[in-house]
Formats: C-alpha cells, structure tokens, sequence
C-alpha cells in the first residue's frame, strides 16, 4: 500500500477506536499493520502511537504489549508534555475500543481501501488507454483486481481440527438442509452427500446456456420445486416481460398449459370452475409466503442497485417472518454494469467477473444458495440452433470465465431442434462441489408448462459429452430407466446401429 493515500475518512474517535485495537489486540495489528501508514491517522499523537509499536515490532519480532509500549524509549525520552498525551491517549483505548467493534471497523476499512484502489488504478489506466497502451492498460485492471482481492482488514480465523465430532454434527444438518435442483437424479448426481437436494447454502450456482433454449423455464421449474418444499425465493429478472413469467410460474405450479389455465377460469360449469379456483388459491397461496418476484428490466440498472435491493428485501423478509430466503434467483446478470466498474474504465470480461462474484458474495453473507444464468458464445449457440454432435462445457461461455471460476456448481443446458422436437433437454454438469463432473442428465420436459424437469417426467443420465438423439429417446420411453445410469445401453445401442 502506497502513503499516498489519503487519512482514513472517519472521525477522529472512530480512528482512536482503530488505534485502540491496533494497540490492545496484537493478532490484528499483526494482520493488519502492513497495510497503514501513520500519515493516514489525522490526530499525530495517533499516528505516533502506531508508529512507536511498528518499530517495536521490527525491532523485537513481536508486537509490544501495553506495559512495554509506556516504558519503551521512545516514549519515556519524550518532553513531558507530549509523553503525558501519548499516556493518555494509550490510556483511553480499552474505552475507545468497547465504543467501536472490531468487526464493523475491519468492513468499513476495507471497504474504504478497496474504493480508493479502485479509484488510483482506474485513474491510471484511463491515462494509460488514453496514449493508446490499451494492453498495458487491461493489464492494470487485472492487477486492480488481485490488489482488491489480497488488500483486506478483515481477519482470517484459524480453523482447529479439535471438535470432529461436532463438525460432522454440522456438516450432517448442512447436508440434509440443501435446497433441491428438482430432480432427484439430478441432485443425488451433483451433491452425493446430501440426503436430499443438492444446492447448498452459501454457494452459487451458475446455469449456461445458449439462447431460446428454456433457461428462464429452467430456473423457474427449480424455483418452483423448492416453493413447494416450503422454502423462501427471491427471483429477479432482467428481461421478459413480468406478465409472461408470471403465466410461466402459475403454468410450473399447476402443472398445466396456459390455455387450459384461461379454460378453466372461463368455464361455464360453475363446479368445475370452483375446481380450477381452488387449485388457483392454493397455488398463489405458496407464492405469495414464498417467492417475491421483482421484474427490474431497466437499462443501465447496475449490480450495486439490484444489491441493495436485495438486502431491503432480505431485512424485511426476516422482520415479517423470522428468517431470511432460502434461494435467490437472477436472470440473467450479464444484463447488469456497475456503478464501481464502468464500462469505459474496463472490457466486459471485468464487468461481468465483477458483477456475477456480487452474487457469490451475498451467497456467502447472507447463506442462501444463489442461482444465476449466462449465456454462451456463438459456437455455442449455432450447436443448439442446428443439429449438435457435443454437449457445451463451461469453456463456451460468452467471454467471461470468470463467473466459471467463482461458482460452486456450473451446469449447462442444451437442446438442439432434434431434442426440441422430442421434448428432450440435457443438463450437462460440469463443475461440482463434492461429486464426478462430466454427467449428461436427459430429461423428458413440458413447455407448454413451463416445465423443463421433474421426477414424474423422468430423466436418464451418462457420462461424456455425446449426443445421442434416438437413442436417448427410446430409454426415456422407457419407464424402467428413469433415473439410472444408461451409458452401458446406449455404448450397445449406437455399436449395434454401427
């Protein structure tokens, strides 16, 4: 870290309450003092203060306690009057440090270090852009980032290996408590250890899939599936209309096509009507305990509004219910800028590795299991608009693969128009948190209900990346096969056909 920077902008107490745990806890001051400089301080009896200890702690190896740091030479060879003032302003830490927790101050440091990087670095590379060093430019922006990533004040506990007994205690209710794919094959294949579901909270997960394949259906059949398990949904949209997904929704819900949704609201059979009524109430019953839905369809709409969006959301979901969601939903965030990153100061890659690592963080603040989309490149898209012979990995992404690197589970969608005419889909799964990756899930799916899996449907499942068309389709008519493992079958089936 550079002296450049400017004094912490907090007032004078908070920065004695920084001081003061800089001076009384010595594992922080170890963490964090290589980071300050004592210009930053604007009160130089602070700044003296820390400049004493860091001299100590070159000279000694270790930090000096509070005994040491009044008796050290430094101090005792002062002027009386400005040793006085260095003994009392030691001498109020314990109650500066009791008025400021450590933990809100470490945040709001590193928040504040992180903004001026940004801002230093930025600055430089628009100067570098600007006399056509576009490459030497980009490559600031990268070490932006790492010096963002490795410039913290926030601590690192050490974790013991002395209670495993309750950690696997722990670890068994983590398990037991994931949200569901919707598909039991489908989550026993990607998350083995847990008893049921297989999306984890404090994780993300990143769908990929070209475009018109049914990735909006695909993450409303997920969203859906764990409504009815009782858990609470934030689902955002950036595109659609909000009429359409909401159609989508009630159509998942229900289980039934659109038309058939207008048929019964329409009937003249006044007992049949009382029918499709009821079914209607129960089903907005669960939606409105459990999903809010928020369309922000906005151009320009930034990572940092839609954030702070969520987190209204979330405070007012755990003051109305106790608890706060269980899954969050977005589609897509590739829609989003930022206000931190704009475009002009970076390439899309950057935005996008900034914006989609929004979602893993609040994943791992808030314990939901986030769910978030992005598209692949042409390639990709050109093998599910004419006939496909490979499954898409991670590495058909749309130019960013960061948003590959942060997920704990990425999975792609494909479906060619041969897959399209056979009401087929294949799920790709490939990156995992605890399991084999390179499983090809097939499922049977519905459309026109907005239904792209389901355990009723069926589902097959092998390993590679092969397409199998016919194939396919003949073990999911078979209802024998649901479920299981087919690579054996369909190596025997395509050696048959020659």
């Amino acid at each position: 870290m550079s002296s450049e920077i400017d004094p912490l902008p907090f007032s004078e107490a908070k920065q004695h309450g920084i001081l003061a745990h800089l001076m009384l806890d010595n594992s922080f001051f170890v963490q964090a003092a290589p980071l300050i400089k004592k210009q930053w301080f604007v009160n130089p009896i602070h700044g003296r203060l820390f400049a004493i200890k860091w001299a100590l702690w070159q000279q000694n190896g270790v930090p000096a306690t509070y005994a040491e740091m009044i008796n050290c030479q430094d101090i005792v060879n002062e002027q009386p009057a400005e040793r006085k003032k260095l003994i009392e302003c030691l001498g109020w830490c314990d109650i500066r440090a009791k008025e400021f927790q450590l933990g809100p101050l470490q945040a709001e440091m590193t928040e504040w270090m992180h903004a001026v990087l940004f801002e230093k670095h930025c600055s430089n590379a628009t100067t570098l852009f600007s006399a056509k060093r576009a490459k030497d430019a980009y490559n600031l922006l990268d070490k932006m980032i790492v010096d963002i990533k490795t410039n913290t004040f926030l601590g690192e506990d050490e974790e013991m290996f002395d209670d495993f007994v309750g950690e696997f205690a722990e670890n068994e209710k983590e398990y037991s408590n994931a949200l569901t794919f919707g598909l039991t094959c489908f989550d026993r294949l990607l998350t083995p250890k847990a008893s049921n579901g297989s999306l984890l909270r404090g994780d993300s997960s990143v769908v990929l899939a070209p475009v018109n394949t049914g990735k909006t259906s695909s993450l409303i059949t997920t969203l859906v599936a764990n409504i009815k398990q009782g858990k609470d949904v934030l689902f955002i949209t950036h595109e659609g209309r909000p009429s359409d997904i909401k159609e989508k929704i009630r159509c998942c819900m229900l289980g039934s096509k659109a038309d058939k949704m207008y048929a019964g609201y329409r009937n003249a059979d006044e007992n049949l009507k009382k029918v499709f009524m009821a079914q209607m109430l129960a089903a907005h019953a669960l939606l409105k305990k459990h999903l809010t839905y928020i369309p922000m369809n906005r151009a320009g709409l930034t990572v940092e509004e839609v954030a702070s969006i969520v987190r209204r959301k979330q405070e007012e979901r755990i003051i109305r219910t106790g608890k706060g969601y269980d899954l969050l939903v977005d589609d897509y965030p590739a829609k989003l800028t930022s206000s931190t990153i704009s475009a002009s100061q970076s390439n899309k890659r950057h935005v996008d590795d900034y914006v989609y690592n929004y979602f893993v963080q609040l994943a791992l603040e808030y314990e939901w299991h986030s769910l978030v989309a992005i598209q692949s490149n042409r390639e990709g898209s050109k093998g599910n608009k004419w006939y496909a012979d490979r499954l898409l990995t991670m590495e058909d992404v749309n130019e960013s693969f960061g948003p590959m690197q942060t997920a704990t589970n990425v999975w792609t969608i494909n479906r060619d128009p041969t897959a399209k005419a056979s009401n087929r889909l294949t799920y790709y799964i490939d990156k995992s948190r605890s399991s084999e990756t390179g499983i090809a899930v097939v499922c049977k799916t519905n459309f026109a209900k907005s239904l792209t899996h389901s355990d009723e449907m069926g589902a097959v499942w092998y390993k590679g990346t092969d397409t199998y068309t016919e194939l396919v389709d003949n073990l999911l008519a078979d209802s024998s096969s649901t479920g299981k493992e087919v690579s054996e079958a369909l190596y025997k089936a395509k050696k048959e056909k020659g």
